[in-house]
């Protein structure tokens, strides 16, 4: 209950919840485009799951050597700004397969970036309630992936690749 009472608190819990969604959203619907888009097979999808499991990587290792440098609360908003890149670029990249993997890797790269460097602010805003912190955002994050899980392919057969990533 504490930190339902607290505005901080449930800041970082609705941010948490918005960026699973907004990334489950597109976790979910980026292989059914590219297969409809681009005529991949599950080897190639496989190959850019690789690609993607490169971006999120790279992302641990900036978080390395520049979250402390940066700061944490810029560090996320640099996230979320690729991530947003990626993401428009994901949209605008047309026929252009490479085009479309590097906007994934930016998709993915300020995903990470901004999940992992979200995880101390969200650990400083109630010291002295850290676990029942932590533990909020593990659940407000599990749901909001569950329900971009559930809704993104309807979504994605109703309104397109555009509407779903505009959401």
């Amino acid at each position: 209950a504490l930190v339902a009472r607290h505005p901080s608190a449930r800041r970082v819990l609705v941010f948490g919840f918005g960026l699973m969604i907004a990334i489950n959203l597109a976790v979910v619907v980026y292989a059914p485009h590219l297969i409809a888009r681009f005529g991949l097979s599950a080897e190639q999808l496989g190959l850019i799951s690789i690609v993607l499991g490169v971006a999120d990587v790279v992302a641990e290792a900036l978080i390395i050597f520049a979250l402390d440098r940066i700061g944490k609360q810029r560090s996320v908003m640099l996230g979320l700004g690729v991530m947003g890149c990626g993401l428009l670029g994901f949209l605008l990249g047309g026929e252009n397969l490479i085009a479309a993997m590097a906007s994934l890797f930016l998709v993915f790269l300020g995903f990470e970036y901004a999940v992992v460097s979200n995880l101390p602010v969200a650990s400083e805003v109630l010291p002295g309630a850290r676990t029942a912190m932590m533990g909020s955002l593990n659940g407000v994050n599990s749901l909001g992936r569950t329900i971009a899980a559930l809704a993104a392919i309807p979504l994605y057969t109703a309104i397109g690749l555009t509407g779903v990533l505009v959401i």
